[in-house]
């Protein structure tokens, strides 16, 4: 063989060798997509079997505070229920507040449900917005009657829904005390507007197809992956948050706080701040989608 042909050959191989290592970095790293291996999208677990993070429910949680009632059908009529005030909507503001000083900076908006109690039921009605007054309304008067030592900065907003005449109400706060951690509340009611009688959550898993054994098992999978997530933060420097997966908190029967989207998707909402015993703003949300 000539030098001639025998350089050409030399170019050939290398050229080959080197196309090949092309389409392997490609294949590999996802070299034409902008660099980094893709995950496979069409699946949700890793590669030992366990579930991976899905943030889409905490961001849809985060991004729902409207103040204001979406529902499921534009023409919902609002006026064959029983209200308390008949000029106002069925999720009613009753309750603004936007003020500050040297010690306490407050934005809230705080609403009810508005049913009238003199029906059947109406009881329930009642409790219902007893119970936001004395969870999210004493704290602000106690803040803007001066009777915290340390500086204060609250904040409080709300969604409604309303999906296939039922009522879903949210509202969550935010609190921080001097250099304390800030604490989140989430409290939500849930209620059936033909019976004023709240809504059940095991039954409503149980309208989009999942029982107690299978909702259960898909709360400890979603603390698991949460929990590995957090972990992974450690080489970020930051404090992850502990969750205790095998605790009793994620069992249906002790699962108090929940809600219906105006699409007919179920959220269960663990909102850690709730507890007595600590200051967060930590929370696990999980998404129960509607029958299509």
């Amino acid at each position: 063989m000539s030098a001639s042909n025998r350089k050409k050959l030399y170019i050939g191989i290398i050229a080959i060798c080197v196309f090949s290592i092309i389409v392997g970095l490609v294949s590999e790293v996802g070299l034409l997509n902008g660099g980094g291996k893709k995950p496979n999208q069409s699946s949700n677990t890793t590669n030992d079997g366990g579930t991976i993070y899905n943030p889409e429910p905490d961001e849809f949680f985060d991004e729902m505070y409207n103040n204001a009632t979406t529902k499921d059908d534009i023409n919902f009529d609002e006026s064959k229920f029983k209200k308390m005030r008949g000029a106002e909507p069925l999720v009613w503001e009753f309750y603004f507040k936007d003020v500050a000083n040297e010690k306490f900076n407050v934005v809230t908006r705080i609403p009810c449900i508005n049913l009238s109690v003199k029906q059947d039921n109406g009881e329930n009605i009642k409790e219902i917005n007893q119970s936001i007054q004395d969870t999210f309304c004493a704290i602000v008067n106690k803040i803007t009657k001066g009777q915290y030592s340390e500086n204060v900065i609250y904040s409080g907003d709300y969604a409604g829904f309303i999906y296939d005449n039922q009522l879903s109400l949210v509202i969550r706060s935010k609190m921080k005390v001097g250099n304390n951690t800030q604490d989140m509340i989430v409290k939500t009611y849930n209620i059936d507007l033909n019976t004023l009688k709240n809504l059940n959550l095991e039954e409503e898993l149980s309208k989009r197809g999942y029982s107690v054994e299978k909702a259960e098992g898909i709360i400890k999978d979603a603390i698991k992956a949460k929990n590995k997530y957090a972990e992974d933060l450690k080489s970020s420097n930051l404090t992850p948050y502990e969750r205790n997966v095998n605790s009793d908190m994620y069992k249906i029967e002790n699962t108090t706080e929940f809600f219906i989207t105006n699409k007919g998707d179920l959220y269960v909402v663990y909102s850690y701040g709730n507890s007595d015993s600590q200051d967060t703003t930590e929370k696990d949300v999980i998404k129960f989608e509607a029958k299509k």
